[in-house]
């Protein structure tokens, strides 16, 4: 897929070739829920929310940039 940018700026000035692009994880929760989460030291940090349950999308434990951490 392409696209074409109308813009005054340089490419490199765009896009960022030096730094690699971040691995997301999926994590399922209960029911249909999928956060995209980002591996941390300290947990995950949310990045995205999927879900079809709106509540999901209020749930302050979900909000991107929140940290997830699972204990055994």
């Amino acid at each position: 897929m392409s696209s074409l940018l109308y813009t005054p700026m340089p490419e490199h000035a765009l896009y960022d070739h030096s730094v690699e692009p971040k691995q997301l994880h999926e994590i399922h929760l209960e029911g249909n829920t999928i956060l995209q989460t980002e591996k941390l030291e300290e947990g995950y940090k949310v990045v995205r929310v999927i879900s079809s349950d709106c509540q999901n999308y209020l749930n302050p434990l979900f909000q991107p940039g929140s940290i997830i951490n699972f204990k055994g």
